[in-house]
């Protein structure tokens, strides 16, 4: 590997992991998610459950970056 390719991929690990550390976990980008509604256990979370990150063990990041 030379230095331009190291560097190259060290600047491609950096833009990644900012998009990575950009997800939010929380119901609003889960693929099981739908109006309101989680499709996978057929409820509508509280609201506070909703926002917050990390608490469902089923969460699935439905790849939508917004």
């Amino acid at each position: 590997m030379t230095l331009a390719q190291l560097q190259a991929y060290r600047l491609a690990l950096r833009d990644k992991l900012r998009q990575l550390d950009g997800i939010q976990t929380t119901c609003t980008h889960c693929e099981h998610f739908s109006i309101g509604r989680c499709d996978l256990f057929d409820e509508t979370p509280p609201e506070e459950f909703q926002r917050t990150p990390e608490a469902c063990a089923e969460w699935k990041y439905d790849q939508i970056p917004f």
